[in-house]
């Protein structure tokens, strides 16, 4: 499993460092590259997938983890949360990468952030457990993966969606939920 999400992982990025000519691709690419090694230490994340929207300067990144660990919303939200706010610290105080930004400061609306929970043998956690948690532009949706799916189609079903602003306020003021 570590040995396909390995190749996973460095063959697309090797792929893509390849075209990566500009200055921004480069920044970009030290961006996300650091800040996976730190959520790997820190939070037992390891690295899925990298993307990022780089033609002329850096629109977006677009970041993907996996964990084994069994979760639920109440659970992964401070993670998504932290992590996501970890990033944009990381993206917002790079000197090196500030002219290249489409958007000073960047938000969470220039990213698409998600954690995957999976077993090791790659199927996604069952049993009422969060198998996704994706933050496209702003929006945070928590999906889990019900017992009457079919494996050939592994759709994963919708269970909560919300801002990421309703997030941040819950996981740092204790909004309501």
């Amino acid at each position: 499993m570590k040995m396909i999400l390995s190749l996973l992982i460095v063959l697309p990025m090797a792929m893509v460092s390849c075209f990566a000519l500009g200055e921004h691709c480069q920044y970009a690419d030290k961006v996300m590259h650091s800040y996976s090694k730190k959520v790997k230490k820190e939070k037992n994340l390891d690295a899925f997938g990298m993307g990022d929207e780089l033609m002329t300067n850096v629109k977006s990144f677009s970041l993907t983890y996996v964990s084994e660990r069994k979760v639920n919303i109440d659970e992964v939200r401070p993670l998504i949360v932290e992590c996501i706010e970890d990033l944009l610290k990381n993206v917002n105080e790079y000197k090196g990468i500030r002219p290249y930004l489409n958007d000073y400061p960047f938000t969470a609306k220039n990213l698409e952030f998600g954690i995957m929970f999976m077993k090791p043998n790659g199927d996604f956690i069952r049993d009422g457990y969060i198998a996704d948690v994706t933050s496209l532009y702003g929006n945070i949706y928590y999906r889990i993966n019900p017992p009457d799916t079919n494996m050939l189609k592994n759709r994963l079903k919708e269970v909560h969606e919300e801002t990421y602003e309703e997030a941040l306020s819950i996981v740092y003021e204790g909004g309501a939920k």
